[in-house]
């Protein structure tokens, strides 16, 4: 007996909108322990709701967990595609090019292995832990192996400049925090253009590499200066000395526009890690030891967590507004103050919430409550 593919992908798809609960509420308990006690398979109405194949059937048409770090092909493919009629920075018959900006933000995990049935491997670690890994390392250090557990869960949003089109466009799964050289990554990745995206084929992660990425990059010309291209590359149609700025190898043999993003900035949360990676960004920017390929890079912090680092400010110390020092802890005071001229005002601009302590994300509050009229 066999049951039908779409069968099968019908009660995987409930189970992924819904919870496996609701598969085994539709499909009753079925031939139980028939696996484990190896005998053939009984079918009998008396145990089931509806006729539906079991877990370990349907295992193998389960999508595999993938925990690999870098920018998702298909997803990158897409963003390209909506943002090809967003504000472009450069637009002529050879290049399109649509700044963006890449953010990424991360939550910490509790660090541990899983097995993943459909690709018979161990995930949550950034190595490929099989039945291949087990036979070369049986006597491996645990503290050798705890080293590559992820303790970092990250996503990688892309943002055009005009705010027109956003995007979740890859993982960053991360033993420790971000570095100088995974941004530079996922920069040079984010800029492959259009053309060369339908040409590269896909991998079985679906992660798109720098080494495939990197092929297609225009090779820099010695004689461009930093913006101007030089004779002989301007009556090849360039319109820029930078290579970010320039039509692929690819697209310029075809003859075609290549149409491409351009990372502007980088962003992320301001941990310690990730500031210094920042600073060393825009270091080697300043003294000029950049990759030419991000020579339009700039690092920063994430607007929504510098407002949460001003809102720990009031909250916790106190935090300067021009010539005044402001605490939550005051400003309450004065809300609830008995003096009806001092009390009515501040009712009117500020609300209560923004005065609750709590670590919240919602910079809104800290606007509220730095207006100038509250110190009048």
């Amino acid at each position: 007996f066999t049951w039908d593919e779409s069968v099968k992908e019908f009660l995987n798809s409930i189970e992924a909108v819904g919870t496996q609960s609701a598969a085994h509420l539709l499909r009753g308990p079925g031939d139980i322990h028939q696996r484990q006690q190896g005998r053939e398979f009984h079918f009998d109405w008396s145990n089931y709701n509806i006729p539906l194949p079991s877990d370990f059937s349907r295992a193998k048409l389960k999508p595999w967990t993938v925990v690999k770090t870098g920018v998702i092909k298909d997803l990158l493919f897409n963003f390209v595609t909506m943002a090809s009629n967003q504000l472009s920075l450069v637009n002529c018959p050879s290049v399109k090019v649509i700044p963006t900006v890449l953010q990424r933000d991360a939550m910490a995990i509790k660090p541990g292995g899983q097995v993943d049935v459909a690709s018979k491997t161990i995930v949550g670690l950034d190595i490929d832990v099989d039945i291949d890994y087990v036979k070369k390392n049986q006597n491996m250090d645990p503290t050798e192996l705890r080293e590559h557990f992820i303790t970092e869960a990250g996503a990688l949003i892309l943002t055009t400049l005009d705010q027109g089109t956003a995007l979740f466009i890859g993982n960053d799964f991360l033993t420790n925090s971000v570095t100088l050289l995974t941004i530079k990554s996922a920069s040079k990745v984010v800029q492959t253009c259009l053309q060369c995206l339908k040409s590269i084929q896909n991998n079985k992660s679906g992660i798109l590499s720098a080494e495939q990425a990197m092929q297609f990059t225009p090779v820099p010309c010695d004689d461009c200066n930093t913006w101007e291209p030089c004779l002989q590359c301007k009556s090849k149609g360039h319109v820029s000395g930078k290579p970010a700025l320039r039509a692929c190898t690819e697209c310029a043999k075809q003859g075609v526009t290549c149409i491409k993003l351009l990372t502007l900035v980088s962003s992320s949360d301001s941990e310690a890690n990730n500031r210094k990676a920042m600073t060393l960004l825009n270091s080697s920017k300043e003294d000029g030891t950049l990759d030419r390929e991000l020579s339009c890079l700039t690092g920063g912090p994430d607007a929504v967590h510098v407002g949460k680092k001003l809102f720990c400010s009031v909250t916790n110390w106190g935090l300067f507004v021009g010539n005044t020092r402001i605490n939550l802890n005051l400003l309450r005071v004065l809300r609830e103050d008995e003096n009806p001229n001092v009390r009515e005002p501040l009712h009117k601009l500020i609300s209560m919430k923004a005065l609750r302590h709590k670590d919240r994300m919602e910079f809104g509050y800290v606007l509220e409550v730095c207006n100038p009229d509250v110190f009048k």
